[in-house]
């Protein structure tokens, strides 16, 4: 099985060593660790304006 990495596109096996990073959206590979520290991860980005606001702190 091929893998690829995230950040650089460059492929590897299964039986290299990897980075992985897990989330709720998938699993993504990285070739080295620079690889993955390089990566901006998509969602993160969003992940604030989707948290809801209770109904005690509208008021405040």
């Amino acid at each position: 099985m091929m893998l690829t990495c995230v950040t650089c596109k460059k492929t590897f096996t299964k039986e290299d060593p990897v980075t992985i990073h897990l989330s709720h959206d998938g699993m993504y590979f990285f070739c080295t660790r620079q690889c993955k520290e390089d990566w901006l991860y998509p969602v993160e980005e969003t992940l604030d304006s989707e948290v809801p606001v209770r109904e005690t702190e509208q008021g405040a």
